[in-house]
């Protein structure tokens, strides 16, 4: 559960300047979505650990070095994608996975339910986080041996896993 309560006062004299706060998360775009409207912001955002850069379309906020044909509209937004698609990874994931018979599962293998229990999510919150564009947490059931192989495995594709608290995460070559 996440407050902001404290931060609002910082919030709003940001507004007032007109200096804008751009959140950088390992959430969805759905889900800093949600987390914009709470705070009333329409700003720049980045998602899945510095994968994409969101834009709204409606403040013109477009920096100098971002070229406009570079950017993929989707829904109201302009994105910036800086990472490899989650079909991508998760193609080459599951192929390594068949070949090596590792055991994990991935939320794209797990119901809203199953996500929100492992999670300790809403089903709604679950769904937000379900939605994922270039990454795609891994619930790892095997030892850590295969592990070190797989993430071997995977660098030799770009691929790259993240250690989270209770997942791991397949994501290409970027970061915060």
């Amino acid at each position: 559960d996440y407050s902001f309560s404290l931060a609002m006062p910082l919030i709003e004299q940001l507004k007032q300047l007109n200096i804008p706060l751009i959140i950088n998360s390992s959430k969805t775009r759905l889900e800093v979505e949600s987390i914009q409207n709470k705070l009333g912001l329409n700003s720049t955002f980045i998602i899945e650990n510095g994968a994409a850069i969101v834009f709204n379309p409606d403040t013109n906020e477009l920096p100098f070095f971002i070229n406009e044909d570079d950017l993929e509209s989707i829904g109201q937004y302009k994105i910036k994608k800086l990472a490899t698609p989650r079909e991508t990874l998760l193609s080459v994931a599951n192929s390594i996975k068949q070949t090596h018979q590792f055991k994990y599962k991935g939320f794209n293998d797990m119901s809203l339910s199953q996500i929100a229990e492992l999670t300790q999510l809403s089903l709604e919150d679950a769904y937000a986080a379900s939605q994922r564009e270039f990454s795609e947490p891994l619930y790892w059931q095997d030892n850590q041996s295969n592990l070190s192989q797989f993430t071997q495995l995977l660098s030799e594709h770009q691929i790259e896993l993240q250690q989270g608290g209770r997942f791991i995460h397949l994501g290409g070559k970027c970061n915060k």
